[in-house]
């Protein structure tokens, strides 16, 4: 995982993301593309002066997910599609990053909840926020960064799935 301020030169920490159920990875997927081309669409259509009226809080998160997380993690995402590709239900992988990735995933985890509010208000994007699977599994996924490299064991999915129904 790469991005702002996580540091290419540090020790590396080992994340390991346990069942990664792919069904939901490609919806997820799915939908962050779709947020994605649409922030490009927004951001070409202000650089139009078509948008004139998008609020700067908007543009602003637009450009820190464009240029903070743009090219993550290209073996795994190689991995996953391949996995999807020939049938598999779930998946693990091992990412090796540096400690500041997990306040990378933190921010990208505020950065995606922030686009979820704007999508919610319906006021200046047409995606709709992230389905309710699709987002417990951002918070797992993104989580596990986190959680692992403070030095917690991995949760694999079906398990934390389990744990936060039962919350």
């Amino acid at each position: 995982m790469t991005g702002a301020g996580v540091g290419a030169t540090a020790d590396l920490v080992e994340v390991r993301i346990l069942g990664l159920p792919l069904d939901i990875w490609e919806k997820s997927q799915a939908h962050v593309d779709d947020l994605l081309r649409e922030f490009t669409l927004l951001v070409d259509g202000t650089r139009d002066h078509h948008s004139r009226h998008v609020p700067a809080r908007l543009l602003a998160l637009v450009e820190r997910v464009q240029r903070d997380y743009d090219g993550m993690t290209t073996e795994q995402q190689s991995q996953l599609i391949d996995a999807a590709q020939q049938g598999a239900e779930s998946i693990d992988l091992t990412y090796q990053v540096p400690a500041g990735a997990a306040a990378a995933a933190e921010a990208l985890a505020a950065e995606l909840d922030a686009a979820d509010e704007f999508c919610r208000s319906g006021d200046y994007l047409l995606t709709l926020a992230t389905p309710p699977e699709a987002l417990a599994f951002r918070r797992w996924f993104l989580g596990e960064f986190s959680n692992q490299i403070s030095g917690r064991a991995p949760t694999p999915w079906p398990q934390w799935r389990e744990a936060a129904a039962a919350d």
